[in-house]
């Protein structure tokens, strides 16, 4: 799971980070990645991250509650559907009437694990790093001992994982010289040696060849520097290392992780004809991560977390010798939330205007200079929150008719995915050479700085962006016929059909276009005197409150099927 000093080899091996590290990436029968449909317990067992239309899975049981784990790879099978590629199916364990159980503990640790390259660059010792993962599985049937006797009744089966590590997690950054952040660039060299030379933006000629003049003793006057580029600039990290590129080692720069899941199943047999089943399970990780050697408030790190939980209730009724019901009915809740150690930092601090406050929430603005490390709001510039909800019910008949097993059935979702991924942000600037290079177009070795374009507070570009925060739900409707006929002892051909209908997508509060009007006047007028009276036509459309979808049902998704085995 982790190799040579503590190095990732693949965060999907974690159970924590199924989302977003394996089913997005997962391709089964050459159907496109993330598109396959994971089931648990025969219930939906998906929500959405960020905003990704792929499949993100959402609980995954620890192996010792596993009681089947099974994927299908061709959709021959018409109970199954909402797939492009594959099915990927999960059972958990059932008790039984002995006790059964385990106990087990994972350890990886800073003596079994070796340094890191960075570190014995810098000549650092070996950081301390733990990585714990113990849990235990019970099953068995339920004795009250006196007062209720569960055997050949009512069995139970519960699972608890931990994971807790800290893992070293060593970055290089590039930050300017100390001087050069007051302003003073003598001791900012290129490669052979010599300072980089800083050229006034005022002194611009006015024609070309638009050359410039450098700043007495290569330094920016106070009186010339920009107070909100001066205070940004005062929270590069000063370097550790000598060099002017990779001169901040920041270690051991840990990531900790905390996981604990939880899976409780309960079997009820009602009676010689029915059986009954409950299960509930939750997972819940945070992790925390360092700040990459940067001031908290401005590092691009930041904290995140996923939630999981869900219940389902089972019945399993046999109506005739023959024919058995399967009544399912689940839910299942999946958060993720990603939070920037810039979020709430008050920006008046670095001296912006207040009301700017008035339409961008509260955060440390991304700072993009070339040439040096970038730091400020990282990870999409803005905090990620998303909420699944998934209610789900489906009914499946199975009867056998001499060499026919029939399968009848059908399914309902209601899906329900809240996205705020990412939020509105304070911005982005990013800084460059031009402003203070020797000539206004043209870029020239060894003069001009990022540093120093940002002290004079001359930004190369910024973009501030509006976000909405979306609500959207969904149905889900299926039905399915399904015949396996074993025509032979050793040959079986198997029929089937399904319908599957996708509701269209709605919006709470009608934040999605619904199609573009070719003759509806555009809000962009402009009065030609060439053109007098012409009008300009087209505009997108939206959902409203008496049309709440984006485009129009499709409502003939018939598949048959056809396989032989």
């Amino acid at each position: 799971q982790f190799g040579v000093g503590a190095g990732q080899i693949s965060r999907a091996a974690r159970p924590f980070d199924p989302g977003n590290n394996v089913a997005e990436s997962m391709s089964i029968n050459g159907g496109r990645t993330g598109s396959s449909d994971l089931l648990l317990d025969g219930l939906p067992n998906t929500g959405v991250e960020t905003g990704s239309s792929a499949t993100n899975m959402a609980f995954v049981p620890p192996p010792d509650a596993v009681q089947q784990f099974r994927i299908a790879s061709n959709n021959y099978d018409a109970q199954y559907g909402r797939t492009s590629g594959g099915t990927l199916s999960v059972s958990i364990k059932a008790g039984t009437n002995k006790y059964h159980g385990a106990i087990y503990w994972y350890n990886q640790n800073t003596v079994t694990s070796a340094n890191k390259f960075d570190l014995n660059r810098a000549g650092l010792q070996r950081t301390a790093y733990n990585q714990n993962n113990p849990g235990l599985q019970i099953d068995g049937p339920i004795v009250i001992p006196h007062i209720y006797n569960g055997r050949n009744k009512t069995f139970f089966m519960y699972s608890y994982e931990i994971w807790r590590d800290s893992i070293p997690s060593p970055v290089t950054d590039t930050t300017p010289q100390p001087e050069a952040v007051l302003g003073n660039f003598n001791t900012t060299l290129q490669t052979n040696g010599n300072p980089i030379t800083i050229y006034d933006p005022a002194t611009t000629l006015a024609s070309a060849p638009f050359t410039r003049t450098p700043f007495p003793g290569n330094t920016i006057p106070s009186n010339r520097m920009n107070p909100v580029g001066a205070k940004i600039a005062s929270y590069f990290p000063k370097p550790n290392q000598p060099g002017q590129t990779n001169n901040v080692i920041a270690a051991p720069n840990a990531r900790t992780d905390a996981y604990d899941s939880h899976v409780l199943r309960v079997d009820q047999v009602l009676n010689e004809k029915q059986r009954f089943f409950s299960r509930f399970v939750r997972g819940f990780r945070t992790e925390v991560n360092d700040t990459n050697g940067f001031p908290k408030v401005a590092s691009p790190q930041y904290d995140d977390g996923r939630l999981n939980q869900g219940g389902n209730f089972d019945l399993t009724s046999v109506l005739s010798p023959s024919t058995v019901l399967t009544s399912r009915v689940g839910y299942l809740r999946h958060d993720l939330w990603i939070t920037l150690y810039t979020s709430g930092f008050d920006p008046t601090q670095l001296g912006f205007p207040s009301y700017l406050l008035n339409t961008l929430p509260p955060y440390f603005p991304t700072i993009s200079p070339s040439g040096y490390t970038a730091f400020g709001s990282g990870r999409s510039s803005g905090n990620q929150f998303t909420e699944s909800a998934t209610w789900s019910w489906s009914e499946t008949f199975s009867r056998s008719i001499r060499r026919h097993q029939l399968k009848f059935g059908g399914e309902f979702r209601s899906m329900l995915n809240n996205i705020n991924s990412p939020t509105t942000n304070f911005g982005t600037y990013s800084f460059n050479a031009t402003f203070t290079q020797a000539n206004a177009q043209t870029a020239t070795g060894g003069t001009g700085n990022a540093v120093a374009s940002m002290l004079l507070g001359l930004p190369a570009s910024g973009s501030a962006p509006i976000n909405a925060a979306l609500a959207y739900g969904g149905h889900y409707y299926s039905t399915f016929v399904q015949d396996d006929w074993r025509i032979a002892n050793n040959l079986t051909l198997t029929l089937g059909l399904r319908w599957d209908f996708e509701s269209p997508i709605t919006e709470r509060n009608n934040q999605m276009n619904a199609g573009f009007d070719l003759t509806a006047p555009s809000p962009l007028q402009v009065n030609n005197p060439l053109q007098p009276g012409t009008t300009i036509k087209g505009g997108l459309l939206f959902t409203r409150p008496g049309n709440r979808l984006a485009y129009q049902r499709d409502l003939n998704n018939f598949q048959p099927r056809l396989g032989l085995a």
